[in-house]
């Protein structure tokens, strides 16, 4: 029955795997995704969080390596669905590159005191009008 169970090889190159794609994805800047436009980072990325995620990525890749070279069948399962995991993270840490930094669309300026009162009488008036219209 142990011949079913991965060893200590494929236990560890999945939990690095699984560990190191979702550390990376709490490390990194938030991703903004907007319909139509594309998706975008929320600020620029800190050099820490790119050495971190070089670092996760070797570390997967060397896991799982030695998971498919000297384990057994159960481990070179469990190495095959780490390799899934090590290829997110890698597409996940290669966005970071890709991806341009958010810019907030131009906003107009907040209105003064005029406009202000201007726009409260012709909405009072075009109110009013509306109004007749149904008498």
């Amino acid at each position: 029955m142990t011949r079913y169970l991965p060893t200590l090889r494929g236990w560890i190159a999945f939990l690095v795997a699984a560990f190191s794609l979702l550390y990376l994805s709490f490390i990194r800047p938030t991703l903004y995704i907007q319909s139509g436009v594309g998706t975008f980072l929320a600020e620029p990325v800190m050099p820490s969080t790119l050495i971190i995620g070089a670092v996760l990525a070797v570390v997967s890749f060397c896991a799982v390596f030695e998971a498919f070279r000297r384990g057994s069948r159960a481990d070179k399962i469990f190495a095959c669905i780490a390799m899934i995991l090590a290829i997110g993270l890698l597409v996940e840490y290669l966005q970071l590159f890709v991806l341009s930094v958010y810019q907030s669309p131009n906003k107009s300026p907040e209105p003064t005191a005029v406009g202000a009162v201007s726009s409260a009488i012709a909405v009072h008036v075009a109110g009013r009008r509306w109004l007749s219209f149904f008498r």
